[in-house]
């Protein structure tokens, strides 16, 4: 596929802006009442970040920063693996079991600041404040690295087949050409493998200047990554919630289609 110009590229970010805007409007306009259960507020915070990271990565590509907005990207990608998991099946237990994962991450913070602090008095308070209030919730964990305590992590998570979302038949009835494709070639850029690289490497013969070359492609990779899990996420948390605004999805994702059916 060609390179997008820069004013093509313009484009594609105001089409994706606005398309997040109008998703924004369509699920504020609901006023809904998030309660304070896991399995209602796990699959809402999900969408917050998911609008947030989307943001943050349209001003990075407007900047000109494709190749650390496609890194970015990623994180959405993951969140929508993670909450398409969450809703499947089980979904209180799941939620919780998401949401409680703050204990592991507290428990892990104060012992290793006691593992550096050594016969400091702070530290071994802190320890004993989250072993006396999370110890209960931080034990269910085998890893302090990733929430679920299933074997691969995430692409354990990818592998699942579909239960919530009926009509889905094979290779779509999971996640995992996702986690094999696009998140994989994300990672490249979050991990910043030589792939990553390849358009910073200095050139020989000239002065360093500490200057790499743009990547267009980059840009509406991540363009089009951080857009498409929005609203992956958005059509998740309708499905689950059953909110009935998927007219109001498809109507915002409407302009956005377009641009990609001319790729």
């Amino acid at each position: 596929m060609r390179e997008l110009t820069e004013s093509e590229l313009t484009e594609w970010i105001d089409v994706a802006a606005n398309a997040a805007q109008k998703l924004r409007t369509a699920f504020v306009g609901e006023e809904i009442y998030v309660a304070n259960v896991a399995a209602s507020f796990v699959p809402f915070s999900h969408l917050t970040k998911a609008f947030q990271v989307h943001e943050a990565v349209l001003v990075l590509c407007r900047a000109g920063f494709g190749a650390e907005a496609f890194a970015l990207s990623r994180i959405t990608l993951e969140m929508y693996i993670t909450l398409r998991w969450v809703t499947n099946q089980d979904q209180g237990k799941r939620a919780e079991e998401f949401a409680l994962f703050v204990a592991k991450r507290k428990e892990y913070a104060a012992k290793i600041f006691a593992k550096y602090r050594p016969g400091s008095a702070v530290a071994a308070d802190a320890v004993k404040f989250v072993e006396k209030t999370y110890k209960q919730y931080a034990d269910r964990y085998d890893s302090f690295k990733f929430w679920s305590n299933k074997p691969n992590n995430l692409r354990a998570l990818a592998e699942e087949k579909e239960i919530l979302i009926s009509g889905l038949v094979p290779p779509d009835d999971d996640a995992v050409m996702l986690y094999e494709l696009p998140y994989s070639m994300a990672s490249d850029y979050v991990h910043v493998t030589a792939m990553a690289l390849d358009a910073v490497f200095p050139i020989n013969g000239i002065p360093y200047s500490a200057q790499g070359k743009q990547e267009p492609r980059r840009t509406l990779d991540a363009i089009f990554e951080a857009t498409q899990w929005l609203f992956y996420i958005a059509v998740r948390v309708d499905t689950y919630r059953q909110l009935g605004v998927q007219n109001q999805i498809d109507a915002a994702y409407k302009e956005f289609a377009e641009l990609v059916n001319k790729l």
